[in-house]
């Protein structure tokens, strides 16, 4: 499941997160009303909710990039620090 965002458009998971997280509408936002609450909980739509949506999604595309290279990544590079007193 982690793989998937990589293989789609960011515009799919844009849409997805509209419809999760949408201001009137959003599937979220609906059951918190259902449940009592006030207003939305979530809301795509802001800069924060851009950025936080854009973030999730990219981020998997990052991790997928950069996790070969930290696995191949020599393990006394960490232990070095520590053999010359630094922190753990």
């Amino acid at each position: 499941m982690i793989e998937l965002p990589y293989y789609m458009t960011p515009l799919v998971g844009a849409l997805a997160w509209s419809i999760l997280a949408g201001p009137k509408n959003g599937f979220f936002n609906q059951l918190w009303r259902l449940v009592g609450g006030n207003g939305d909980l979530l809301n795509s739509n802001t800069a924060f909710g851009i950025a936080w949506v854009m973030a999730f999604f990219e981020g998997t595309v990052a991790f997928m990039i950069i996790s070969p290279a930290m696995k191949s990544m020599d393990p006394a590079l960490e232990e070095a620090p520590a053999s010359s007193g630094g922190a753990s």
